[in-house]
């Protein structure tokens, strides 16, 4: 029996909305890729600032103006998941992946404007050409590696440890740290979420952008500049190796 993607979807919304409080009178659109521009796209999911208006076309009456657009890759999930309950877990855990990019950048709740023009800009420019670089995945280099890495930053894992354990706590859905993080070139992220401590329930009744203001524990920082010290030599390592110059240094977490 094929999951039920609506439902799943909106499971999804959900379990983001009781991790980030502070999304709750934010329009959420969660959207299966099939029925997206990006369909060639090999990631499990995507957001951006603009997402939304990637997506507002296909929405239809849905859209109800500018918010947190996500695409989820469910296509890819049947394949990988087989059980039914299984993908709607996975589908919720990548949406958390993809609204901490928001939080933790910091876009997810700033008035953005929309105009005739911003949207005519994105139909006819923005997404064919995001459409075309997404059907192309780059080959895994050290260049590349450190990119994706600067993406993932520290505060960025600390938003989705957070939400993981919130979305534990409140509604009783264990989200395996994993399955948000992904298979990122770093330690295992069930280390971070204990080098974390009980920082995620005594902070929990504050707004995500509130808990970055505060230092992280000592111990998630020591292992965030130790994990990125053996990366940088690995890599610094790999680059000689394939004659590729290095991409900019790291800067530990601050």
């Amino acid at each position: 029996m094929a999951t039920a993607w609506p439902q799943a979807l909106e499971r999804a919304e959900r379990l983001v909305r009781v991790a980030a409080p502070e999304l709750w009178d934010v329009p959420i659109y969660l959207v299966p890729q099939t029925e997206t521009p990006f369909a060639e796209s090999k990631m499990h999911g995507f957001t951006s600032p603009s997402c939304d208006l990637l997506l507002r076309e296909g929405l239809g009456n849905r859209y109800r103006g500018r918010g947190l657009g996500i695409v989820l890759n469910t296509a890819a999930f049947e394949r990988e998941r087989g059980d039914q309950d299984l993908q709607a877990d996975f589908a919720a855990a990548v949406a958390v992946h993809e609204a901490g990019h928001a939080l933790a950048e910091g876009w997810a709740t700033a008035d953005r404007e929309e105009t005739d023009a911003t949207y005519q800009e994105h139909i006819h420019r923005v997404i064919p050409q995001a459409a075309a670089k997404m059907a192309t995945l780059e080959e895994y280099v050290p260049a590349v590696a450190k990119k994706e890495r600067l993406h993932h930053g520290p505060d960025w894992l600390r938003v989705v440890l957070h939400m993981r354990r919130r979305v534990l706590a409140v509604a009783g859905v264990y989200l395996f740290a994993m399955s948000i993080v992904g298979p990122r070139p770093m330690t295992p992220p069930c280390f971070f979420e204990d080098a974390l401590g009980d920082e995620p329930e005594r902070l929990a009744r504050l707004p995500l952008a509130e808990v970055l203001k505060l230092d992280p524990p000592a111990e998630f920082t020591r292992l965030w500049d130790a994990d990125t010290r053996s990366l940088e030599a690995e890599w610094a390592a790999e680059a000689q190796q394939q004659a590729i110059t290095p991409a900019p240094e790291l800067k530990p977490n601050e």
